[in-house]
């Protein structure tokens, strides 16, 4: 049996198809609290809407709030946990998240001298920090940034010193500090971006207006470096207040860049933008080094 279909029933069914489809994409604002296994607040954790450039940061007190719609899904990350991912209507229903702590199974490395060499380990520093032109400092395009470090081809190479260089932004008037959260990838065999992270520790460091460069000592890491190279990045957790609890107000210290003019020179440098996938950053490279020991 055909029906024929009016114009009043034709509108009256757009005007519920509409309806509905805005039921599925209104924003809800999610709040929550992250804790560990302990019941204690964790702070900066990574909340993100998988696959949307929308995040956001757990407070000194473990608290978020997000905006996102019903039928996203929400990821939660930190080094040293199990990341997890849950609804969005979950994540309003608990009110409370907790994340478990990863377990590592890593083998214990021992950095010493070379007995049969009778050597001391050389320092080598890696990286695209050495460059001197076109150097302008630049807001990353997501929030996270990395750098790839190829193997220098020697035995025994170990991480030693993760190198940052920064430049504040002086043209905000108010001029906070800012906080970063360092990273250690594997390479991707697949898409020869940042892989699986290396680093078992949290890792944050707070950076002023006027410091230039910024190292952080990965000895005590005891990492030995994948022979497919490592990518040292770091990941923006907003201002500091003057009560050095996290605000999510813009960003006070810019990484520096140079641009690749030479299009036969690699692009380092990799992009991510919250809950959305590594990308690489074409035409220009952050100014990111890694010192590494060896043995020669």
């Amino acid at each position: 049996m055909l029906v024929k279909i009016t114009g009043t029933l034709k509108v009256s069914i757009l005007v519920i198809l509409q309806f509905y489809s805005l039921m599925l994409t209104a924003q809800i604002n999610i709040n929550g609290v992250v804790k560990n296994q302990n019941n204690q607040a964790l702070q900066n954790v990574h909340i993100a809407v998988f696959n949307k450039p929308v995040g956001t940061y757990s407070d000194s007190v473990g608290k978020f709030a997000l905006l996102a719609s019903q039928h996203d899904t929400i990821l939660f990350s930190m080094i040293g946990f199990e990341s997890l991912m849950l609804d969005a209507s979950e994540v309003q229903r608990r009110g409370s998240i907790q994340l478990k702590e990863a377990i590592y199974s890593i083998d214990q490395v021992e950095i010493t001298l070379d007995k049969k060499k009778q050597q001391r380990p050389k320092t080598l520093r890696l990286g695209t920090l050495k460059e001197k032109k076109d150097i302008y400092m630049n807001r990353p395009k997501g929030n996270q940034v990395a750098v790839y470090m190829p193997h220098p081809n020697f035995e025994n190479v170990y991480l030693k010193t993760a190198v940052f260089s920064f430049s504040s932004n002086f043209g905000e008037k108010k001029r906070n500090c800012g906080k970063i959260r360092v990273h250690l990838f594997e390479a991707n065999p697949y898409t020869k971006g940042p892989g699986k992270e290396l680093l078992v520790n949290d890792i944050v460091r707070k950076i002023c207006p006027g410091e230039k460069l910024v190292e952080i000592d990965l000895l005590q890491e005891q990492i030995k470096m994948p022979i497919d190279g490592v990518f040292v990045g770091f990941e923006f957790l907003g201002e500091v207040d003057r009560k050095n609890n996290p605000t999510l107000g813009p960003y006070n210290v810019w990484p520096e860049y140079f641009v690749t003019k030479n299009k036969t020179l690699p692009a380092w440098t990799w992009g991510k933008y919250w809950g959305q996938e590594w990308g690489i950053e074409r035409g220009e490279n952050a100014l990111l080094g890694l010192d590494v020991i060896y043995y020669r």
